[in-house]
């Protein structure tokens, strides 16, 4: 056992140097678990290449173009040849294409159907304007316009299709959405042909200050009561 006994002066050593080692090898394995925890968190990537991109800020059309996507943004976009790919990357070949950022439209209808306006209007649902909007809204996205304002929809069926689109639910833009629009009575918002003995009227019509005021704290109300709900469109304020 004496062979094995250690000295007093190289024990003494041990002793001092353990807590240290020991201290050195957990700093390093937390640094390799963050490393590991930031590579496993790193965003995917996708490279797109494209045989045009317009430049919206000089207005010059730029050629053999890479846009790098990290996650859900664009990191980057910069000539082809300068973007290596990586294991993992994503890869989309559009050599034919040109590409620009998305449209806006600030003045749509989309829970509108324009077949079906005039008298036929008048048998059209608000469950069934929602439907024509998510038709509407897949167009719109489609056709390159990745966000709009919705200016004035039946019953807040807008509302519904811009909910649904945020969950997933529906595939179209981002809505800027008003709801009802308001209007004066037999006005631009009030369009229903009908004859006066009807006394029918659009959701959006207010005549006079009191009257709009009424419009507005109902439509505040509305904006307490449906789940993400908010009025910015041109027609009304939240408050």
């Amino acid at each position: 056992m004496k062979g094995l006994e250690m000295p007093m002066p190289l024990a003494k050593a041990a002793s001092r140097t353990a807590p240290l080692v020991f201290l050195a090898a957990a700093a390093l394995a937390l640094l390799l678990g963050i490393s590991r925890s930031a590579q496993a968190q790193a965003p995917k990537r996708a490279i797109v290449r494209a045989g045009r991109v317009l430049d919206v800020r000089t207005g010059q059309m730029r050629a053999n173009q890479a846009i790098v996507i990290e996650g859900e943004k664009i990191a980057q976009i910069v000539a082809s040849s300068e973007v290596q790919v990586a294991a993992g990357d994503t890869t989309i070949d559009l050599p034919d294409a040109t590409l620009l950022p998305g449209l806006i439209d600030a003045h749509t209808h989309l829970t509108f159907d324009l077949n079906s306006l005039g008298y036929q209007g008048l048998a059209i649902s608000t469950a069934r304007e929602a439907l024509h909007g998510a038709r509407n809204a897949r167009v719109t996205l489609e056709a390159g316009f990745t966000t709009v304002r919705n200016l004035g929809a039946k019953d807040y069926a807008d509302i519904a299709l811009r909910d649904a689109i945020n969950e997933g639910d529906a595939i179209g833009p981002r809505i800027l959405a008003s709801g009802p629009a308001l209007g004066i009575t037999g006005g631009h918002c009030d369009e229903n042909l009908l004859p006066p003995a009807f006394h029918h009227g659009g959701d959006g019509v207010a005549d006079g200050v009191e009257a709009v005021q009424h419009k507005v704290a109902r439509s505040s109300n509305m904006a307490r009561t449906l789940s993400r709900f908010a009025l910015p469109g041109a027609y009304f304020q939240k408050g």
